[in-house]
């Protein structure tokens, strides 16, 4: 658990400096005084969910609109602004929160409504990490396994069973894109040592437990 807290610890420390150091020279070219306080205000409010991001945009375009007599150093900061938190929130920290924690965007969407709900601001910076909590207790206590499935974003199902079930659906079309998605991560013979032969087996299975007929043809026709 301790190590899964410094881990998103880390990866908030890297996402915060990723937008704080852009910010930072952007203003500076931009004009804004205190660009390198501003820069260093945003990596550290960050730490707060949601609230974070707007605290480190309230000073710098505050202080545009007070030393630019006209509009332009405004509207050219929050777009400034705008734009790095677009890539933040879309790109830097889904990959990165993705990878270091094992939550689904989903999981901490709901946990910061919930606990805030119940404990207002504290539940809010308490969030992420009350989640992180929860998501490796799931992991490690089988009798608690549903919180993994519910908090993260590891595939429930595996890939032959993933395969199979879209098969049976009459869906080939995404059992394909399954198949191809996991021979990129390895060879083709691999594949069919790992995956198929599983695939194929899950359809015997249900051929000897009386499945239903067209299922079985189904699978078998599309397999080959």
């Amino acid at each position: 658990m301790l190590t899964q807290l410094a881990s998103l610890a880390t990866m908030q420390l890297v996402v915060n400096v990723t937008y704080a150091i852009p910010m930072a020279l952007g203003l500076r070219l931009i004009g804004v005084p205190g660009w390198i306080l501003w820069g260093t205000l945003a990596a550290v409010t960050r730490f707060i969910p949601y609230l974070g991001p707007m605290l480190s945009a309230l000073f710098p375009i505050t202080l545009a609109f007070a030393v630019d007599p006209g509009w332009n150093m405004l509207l050219v900061t929050v777009t400034l602004i705008v734009v790095l938190e677009l890539v933040s929130s879309n790109i830097v920290e889904p990959v990165l929160y993705g990878t270091s924690t094992g939550q689904s965007t989903l999981s901490l969407i709901a946990a910061a409504t919930f606990w805030t709900a119940i404990w207002g601001p504290v539940g809010l910076v308490l969030s992420t990490p009350l989640t992180v909590c929860h998501l490796v207790i799931g992991r490690n206590l089988p009798q608690l396994q549903f919180l993994d499935t519910l908090l993260g974003s590891t595939p429930v199902l595996d890939v032959p069973t993933r395969i199979y079930q879209r098969l049976i659906a009459d869906d080939p079309e995404e059992a394909i894109e399954i198949a191809s998605n996991a021979i990129d991560d390895s060879l083709v013979p691999e594949f069919y040592d790992l995956y198929g032969i599983e695939v194929l087996r899950q359809a015997s299975h249900d051929f000897l437990t009386h499945a239903r007929a067209e299922h079985r043809l189904r699978v078998v026709m599309a397999w080959t």
